[in-house]
Formats: structure tokens, sequence, C-alpha cells
């Protein structure tokens, strides 16, 4: 996301689904100089500290982080939103009009990038950040899902040499229809165009719907759901309820 500031790394996060994150912090330690440890040693680490972050990461930590790091990068791993479904038996037998299961309902409130994406960004500066689609590192072969790990480590200021890829952590597959279920909801394509519109790139460049449809048997039509009818109260708990932005 932008130029990437002057100035050594002091520190790399690595932000998102704690699995995603963890893998690319792997391989990111192997790098000459970088060593894996946990949030609360970046300022004491020898070298560059590599370590996973939640992405919806309290402003308290963004905080603390800056002060033990101010010259660290941040890589945030995005995962299309149908990969953190557990098991397809949320969506089983969904039709028009059906009001949105909460687990799917849950999902939509927790899984808008592009809000938790600005947040780091207004943290450690868009220049700082750099987006990764966890797919092209699952999904793809060892071959470019190295050149992309090249292009991370060049990002973070780190070692060029080879460092190998371990296997990437896959989601439980969903069938193509759910995953159009999923992806396609008019709330989450809403957000993945934000998210687009962030990162100055084409429409369909995230492709998280468009892969699904794709994928999908010819003609599919995804259910249209009603939202839940959410109780209005006076206090709100989880992220959604402690920051959100608009952009």
């Amino acid at each position: 996301v932008g130029k990437v500031d002057d100035g050594p790394t002091s520190a790399v996060i690595v932000v998102g689904e704690k699995k995603d994150a963890a893998h690319i912090a792997q391989v990111l330690a192997r790098a000459p100089g970088a060593a894996l440890v946990s949030l609360d040693a970046v300022g004491r680490a020898r070298g560059i500290a590599v370590a996973v972050a939640p992405a919806d990461a309290s402003t308290k930590t963004m905080q603390e982080l800056y002060a033990a790091a101010p010259a660290l990068r941040v890589v945030f791993v995005g995962r299309r939103p149908s990969g953190f479904i557990d098991a397809a038996t949320t969506l089983v037998g969904l039709k028009d009009g059906d009001v949105m299961p909460r687990a799917l309902d849950d999902l939509v409130r927790r899984s808008c990038h592009v809000d938790q994406l600005d947040a780091w960004s207004h943290a450690f500066s868009p220049s700082r950040v750099l987006f990764v689609r966890a797919e092209d590192l699952s999904e793809r072969s060892y071959a470019l899902a190295e050149d992309l790990f090249a292009e991370i480590r060049d990002f973070c200021g780190l070692s060029s040499g080879t460092t190998g890829v371990v296997d990437a952590p896959r989601a439980e597959p969903l069938s193509p229809e759910h995953r159009v279920v999923v992806d396609c909801l008019p709330e989450l394509l809403s957000c993945e165009k934000r998210l687009e519109a962030r990162l100055q790139g084409r429409p369909g460049s995230i492709g998280w719907c468009t892969d699904a449809l794709q994928s999908a048997a010819p003609g599919f039509d995804p259910p249209r759901l009603k939202p839940p009818r959410r109780e209005k109260t006076g206090k709100r708990s989880g992220w959604f309820g402690r920051r959100r932005r608009s952009l």
C-alpha cells in the first residue's frame, strides 16, 4: 500500500487470522537477522523482531507497538470471508427471505477487512502497511508463493536470501455454491469493493466474490437473506463495538 518510508525496519508485525499470520511470520523469521518473538517482546528483540497480532487489535496495542518499534512494518493478511466458516451446516437449506443465521451475521460483523486495514494504516501510515491475500500463498504453486514472499521480505527490509516456503494453512473447503452465499453477501461485497478502492486496485482485483461465482454451477443464484433484528442497547462488545471507522 503506497511507497515504503525511508529508514531501517525495526520490527515486522504480521496481522490477520492466527494461522495465516503465524505461517507468514514463521517464513519471514528465517531471514538472517530476524527473530520470531511474542508481541510483548517486540521492543526487546535483537535484530528485526517478527511477531503476530490480531487484525482487530486494540488501539492500546497499536500504541504500545509504536512506542516499542516506531519503524516497524505491518503485513496485513486477508482471507476470503468464506474461509472463516467452520462448517457448511450453517448454510444448508437457506432460501430467499430467510433470516441470516447468527454465525453468518457474526462473520459479517467481524470480516470487513477494510475497516481493520484502515485502523492499522492510521496507526502506522499507509506506506508501512502491505496487504496480502492469504489465498495467494495457499492455493498457488510454491514457485509463485516464493515470489510473493520475496516481495514481502523486500517490503519489510529483510534479506532476500532463500528461506523456503512451508505449507500454508488451508480452510475447510466449502462447495462453490456455499462460497457464493458467503463471499457475495451484499454487506461483504461492499467491504470488498471498499478494500479495492483503499488499495487503489482495479475492480475485481481482490476477487473473492468473483472467484466463487466462477467456480459455482452456471446460473446459480444465492438466496437473498434478511438481516437479523438487533436489540438496541447502551453497551456494545467486541471489535465492531469498540471501533468503527468510516472511509
